[in-house]
């Protein structure tokens, strides 16, 4: 007599790895899983990398968003830093005390 076993197969996808670099761009590795049984049998990997001028991030998953986010409002806040220390050193030249 053969014994009849189920076989379960599932897939799986998932975001194993999200790098935002120092040039502003962020790396996102997918990772897709194939599992029998609960077993891991296949992982491939899919990579691609999200522009910090990209506007649209609604295809991107939420943590990804939510970093892309957060690098930009960063890069922002240091821009607007880096003008006004500008500006200051500007007027410093123009104008140094005592003269």
């Amino acid at each position: 007599m053969i014994e009849e076993k189920e076989i379960i197969l599932e897939e799986r996808e998932i975001i194993d790895a999200i790098i935002y670099r120092d040039d502003g761009f962020t790396e996102v590795r997918k990772a897709f899983l194939i599992l029998k049984n609960g077993v891991e049998i296949s992982r491939r990997y899919h990579r691609h990398v999200v522009d910090p001028d990209q506007e649209d991030l609604s295809g991107e998953d939420e943590r990804v968003r939510a970093i892309c986010h957060a690098m930009d409002a960063h890069r922002k806040v240091k821009a607007v830093e880096k003008k006004e220390k500008d500006r200051i050193v500007d007027e410093m030249l123009v104008k140094p005390d005592g003269v």
